[in-house]
């Protein structure tokens, strides 16, 4: 009689436990999918230009059933972006450098990222297209420039102690720091478009920055 009820416990405690447990791995599973497919079209045709529909049918998913991961296309848009930059805020935080090594220290983690894994390519250039388009949703757009001009702020102020420390070459800090990222936002452009390129290394754009005078003292 033990060994029956202990059977029929198992059966239904364990098992259930198991079946809940594979569930959550399907459903996580399933959400990975429709993350990697959205981010795929988004970034091939733009916010606007990519459907609900188009997104379901990559996916073999109904309409309706995507509707329960992503109450909408524009909750599963956000999702997207909001990944992106915390990565990029996650990255950055952990950069307490001095000034040039800083910025040396992102281009490294740029370049290393979006050559490990693709998908921190897409994501950043569909993080900077969403930020310039018409078509992003106001809410969406102001989350993005706040972060970035968070992100700016730091690097100017970076910079600016940078120069007063001799490393950094003087020149209006914001246009100098709008320069670096220009560099960077060209070359992940240019990278996304074609892999087999070379990236350039990261000390040809340092030494836009860095104070040459100081060598030659």
């Amino acid at each position: 009689m033990y060994n029956l009820v202990e059977y029929l416990f198992n059966e239904y405690f364990f098992n259930k436990k198991g079946k809940i447990r594979m569930r959550k791995e399907q459903k996580e599973k399933r959400n990975e999918e429709i993350i990697n497919t959205a981010l795929e079209l988004f970034s091939k045709y733009g916010y606007a230009d990519t459907k609900v529909t188009d997104i379901a049918k990559a996916v073999n998913m109904s309409t309706g059933l995507l509707f329960h991961y992503y109450e909408s296309k524009e909750k599963l848009y956000f999702t997207l972006l909001e990944r992106g930059i915390e990565e990029i805020n996650n990255k950055m935080k952990n950069l307490i450098k001095e000034p040039i090594d800083y910025f040396r220290c992102v281009l490294d983690t740029v370049f290393s990222n979006i050559q490990e894994n693709f998908q921190s390519a897409q994501i950043y250039v569909l993080i900077k297209r969403a930020a310039n388009s018409e078509t992003t949703p106001k809410e969406i757009k102001k989350y993005i420039l706040d972060n970035f001009r968070r992100i700016f702020d730091i690097n100017i102020t970076k910079l600016i102690l940078g120069q007063s420390k001799g490393q950094i070459k003087k020149g209006n800090p914001e246009a100098m720091v709008k320069l670096f990222w220009d560099c960077i936002d060209g070359i992940v452009s240019s990278y996304i478009m074609d892999t087999s390129r070379p990236l350039p290394e990261p000390e040809w754009i340092i030494d836009m920055l860095k104070n040459h005078s100081l060598a030659s003292d």
